[in-house]
């Protein structure tokens, strides 16, 4: 059992103590108690009295020491793995993947011609378009096209005096043929169809907010559904193959969730053009017309 007298003063200075033992075993035998506890005592009497000032100056340099460990902890790991700041979210969540696909496996595809011409004929005609659907699915997942080719331009520039027809000769320029027109030019969902070697461009037509846009898919017979896509910038510093600058909304993962659902990474064998409506975020309850954007 411990000496209760010994315990008291032990618990004033355990460290003191320890050290004047260690010190102070000259004898092979144990002292008496007693004695000891009287050595302990005057120990811990002479750090408060003699060095008292050396102890806690120490203490202080120890213990900013261990705040500037701590606080070089928190700056470079986000003060834990749990935590990230909001300007990491925003650049960790443009892209992976990385902003550029290799060269298409065959770049003389019909597919692959009538993206590099579509391109090339909406940069021509200065057209701030984005990739859109299935295509932007085709770079992000797939870094390989195959399919319609979709892509999306702002409603209020196509209502501008005179820029669809920009639009329509840039891609007749390119020996595409029109067609389809969906809807009207002054009224949501608006959309135009061009075709070349049986591979079909559709063109569709966005009212972008600052976090999202909204864009109509024609279906027969209910006509336009709105659809949204959460998105919080369009990037134009995009590679694919040898054509560059390609403008693409991100982050990929809420557009391609928005229009696909959560598992959009994982191919879906017999995919139904249908299928937007259970997984996706269109309305499934169609309009003839939508005019109210």
């Amino acid at each position: 059992m411990a000496h209760p007298q010994l315990d008291s003063h032990f618990t004033l200075g355990p460290i003191t103590a320890l050290m004047f033992l260690a010190s102070r075993h000259q004898r092979a035998e144990i002292r008496p108690l007693r004695t000891l506890h009287m050595r302990a005592s005057r120990s811990f009497r002479d750090l408060v009295r003699g060095r008292s000032v050396f102890w806690i100056v120490r203490a202080c340099v120890g213990f900013a020491f261990l705040r500037l460990l701590a606080s070089q902890y928190l700056n470079d790991f986000g003060a834990g793995p749990m935590a990230t700041s909001r300007k990491e979210e925003v650049q960790c969540s443009h892209p992976p993947p990385a902003s550029s696909c290799p060269a298409p496996l065959d770049s003389t595809t019909p597919h692959w011609r009538n993206f590099e011409d579509t391109v090339t004929a909406m940069k021509q005609a200065n057209v701030p378009y984005q990739l859109h659907a299935g295509t932007l699915l085709n770079f992000v997942r797939d870094c390989h096209l195959f399919g319609d080719l979709d892509f999306a331009i702002p409603f209020i520039w196509c209502q501008e005096n005179g820029n669809e027809d920009v639009l329509i000769d840039a891609m007749l320029a390119k020996q595409f043929k029109l067609k389809h027109k969906f809807g009207k030019v002054d009224e949501f969902a608006y959309e135009i169809s061009f075709i070349r070697d049986d591979i079909t461009v559709d063109i569709f037509t966005m009212v972008e907010t600052e976090t999202s846009y909204d864009w109509g898919f024609w279906a027969k017979p209910s006509g336009a559904h709105r659809c949204t896509v959460q998105r919080t910038a369009v990037r134009e510093d995009f590679q694919w193959g040898n054509v560059t600058n390609l403008r693409m909304p991100v982050p990929f993962d809420s557009a391609l969730t928005s229009l696909y659902g959560r598992e959009w990474r994982t191919p879906v064998d017999n995919w139904k053009w249908r299928d937007i409506f259970r997984i996706g975020s269109c309305d499934p309850k169609g309009s003839k017309s939508i005019v109210n954007v």
